[in-house]
C-alpha cells in the first residue's frame, strides 16, 4: 500500500502535482508480535488500537500545502 502512490508522485512532479496517501494503521496481535523487540514501535502501535479509529481524516488541499 505504501508503494502505491510512489509512481504517480514521481510522474506528476514535472506538472506540479503532489500526491498524498492516507494509509490506515492499527495494532493487531500479529503486528505487535512482529515488533515486540522494538519498544518505540510497540508503544506507537498500542496507541493505534482498532477500537479507537479516527472519525475524520483531513488532507492539505491548498496550493501552498507541502
Amino acid at each position: 500500500m505504501l508503494g502505491l502512490p510512489t509512481s504517480p508522485a514521481a510522474k506528476s512532479t514535472a506538472y506540479g502535482i503532489k500526491v498524498h496517501a492516507v494509509v490506515p494503521v492499527a495494532a493487531t496481535r500479529r503486528s505487535l508480535e512482529e515488533v515486540r523487540e522494538d519498544e518505540r514501535t510497540t508503544a506507537l502501535l498500542t496507541d493505534l488500537c482498532p477500537a479507537r479509529p479516527a472519525p475524520v481524516v483531513a488532507l492539505p488541499a491548498h496550493e501552498s500545502a507541502p
